[in-house]
């Protein structure tokens, strides 16, 4: 039997997301048997008697189409922990459309694959699935899977994001995909070394209990981390967090591991010149980045980097934006995108170090955001204040689109004028 608690808050999380359109969430209990839930809008929890079990032998009736679905892709997948479908409205208007999304975004090349295809009829998922966790049905939205309930919620919400992404970049200038190769690859790091990260942590032996030290900025970027996924400036392990100690170090999150679960314990210390760390965990993978900032800006005390989802979509046109009272003061004169590179890279952080000239903060083109200030609260509270000023210029640019037929902004209105494009 699945765990209760975790389908309610996966159903309230994608509710409270806009996420929740048609969604069924299926949970693998065997090698040929899973249990599936569909909740509705008015349940206000999810218990043991909405929980339906099916193997995979089962006939189903034609109005379990969710169902067969489900069952299709754990014959298909036997890798898959959990399988999603879901009609939330971008990945609703694509499907209709019949569009492959390409590899519009670093964290969709690498959860979901090298692009998300549209299975023309159930015959077609198969195909549209292989080397793929996600894929679209035409006119019933999408289908994503994973290693873990997390990882295919995280799939959905990011499989989303890309689909708004897509719709909403070309109203700023043209998207420029990755490179497919860089996707295939990407994808193929990801499922070797991050798609399960937390779960051989958890795995693991426990280590040697030890006195921390710099327990307040442990706690810290505990929290804003936590604070992060709220505010849906990342999803899943995206994004990073760290805090300057001294000349010589900074704290940092660990590499792969969910936000909600870290505590100050899993904080990993990073020596800023050489990138030497200790402990157990693995700091992120962004480590240069952040290092690199200190480096070159010793005022800045803490430095964010996000995945949120209108940054998300500047950083796929990699557009300079103009900025904002409220951003002049935090970020800069203008909101910039650094050149691209592969995330990681000694070219990405070059790139990044370049476009932070005279500012606290950019774009990173096709892969989101990084902001940097004295403190962590400070930097926070720019990471929103980029995001809110992001969001207001590109709904600006839809209504400006509509040719004075709409004075306001909406997912309906943007989808229209795509589709119309």
């Amino acid at each position: 039997m699945p765990d209760i608690k975790s389908l309610n808050d996966v159903f309230k999380r994608l509710s409270s997301l806009g996420l929740a359109d048609g969604l069924t969430i299926g949970i693998r209990t065997g090698d040929n048997a899973f249990s599936a839930v569909t909740p509705t809008a008015n349940a206000a929890d999810i218990t043991e008697k909405d929980i339906i079990a099916v193997t995979l032998s089962d006939s189903l009736p034609d109005n379990k189409g969710a169902l067969s679905i489900l069952k299709t892709v754990y014959s298909l997948k036997p890798e898959a922990a959990a399988v999603i479908t879901a009609s939330p409205i971008y990945l609703s208007a694509l499907s209709e459309c019949a569009i492959t999304i390409p590899p519009i975004l670093d964290d969709f090349a690498q959860i979901i694959g090298p692009t998300l295809k549209t299975a023309e009829d159930t015959s077609k998922i198969l195909a549209a699935l292989k080397g793929r966790n996600g894929c679209m049905l035409k006119g019933s939205g999408v289908i994503v899977c994973g290693s873990s309930l997390t990882e295919a919620v995280t799939a959905l919400i990011v499989a989303e994001k890309a689909a708004k992404t897509y719709v909403l970049s070309g109203f700023l200038s043209k998207p420029a995909p990755l490179p497919l190769w860089e996707a295939v690859l990407m994808n193929f790091i990801y499922k070797k070394k991050y798609s399960k990260t937390e779960e051989k942590a958890k795995a693991a032996p426990a280590a040697e209990p030890t006195v921390l030290t710099e327990t307040q900025p442990r706690t810290l970027l505990a929290e804003y981390g936590r604070r992060l996924v709220k505010e849906n400036l990342v999803q899943g392990t995206w994004g990073n967090i760290s805090v300057r100690l001294d000349e010589k170090r900074m704290l940092v999150t660990p590499s792969g591991m969910d936000y909600m679960n870290l505590s100050p314990s899993d904080m990993v210390e990073v020596n800023i010149e050489t990138l030497e760390y200790t402990g157990p965990l693995k700091p992120t993978s962004e480590r240069k980045l952040h290092a690199a900032i200190y480096r070159a800006r010793p005022e800045i005390g803490a430095v964010i980097h996000t995945h949120s989802e209108y940054c998300s979509i500047a950083a796929a046109a990699r557009a300079e934006l103009p900025s904002t009272p409220e951003t002049v003061a935090v970020i800069g004169e203008t909101l910039r995108c650094a050149a691209y590179g592969l995330p990681g890279t000694k070219k990405m952080t070059s790139a990044t170090i370049a476009a932070l000239a005279n500012r606290n903060g950019c774009y990173l083109a096709n892969h989101g955001a990084v902001v940097s200030a004295a403190t962590l609260e400070s930097a926070f509270d720019a990471c929103k204040a980029l995001e809110l000023a992001t969001k207001e210029y590109i709904e600006v640019s839809v209504v400006k689109k509509s040719d004075g037929k709409a004075d306001i902004f909406s997912d309906e209105l943007a989808i229209g004028l795509f589709k119309n494009i």
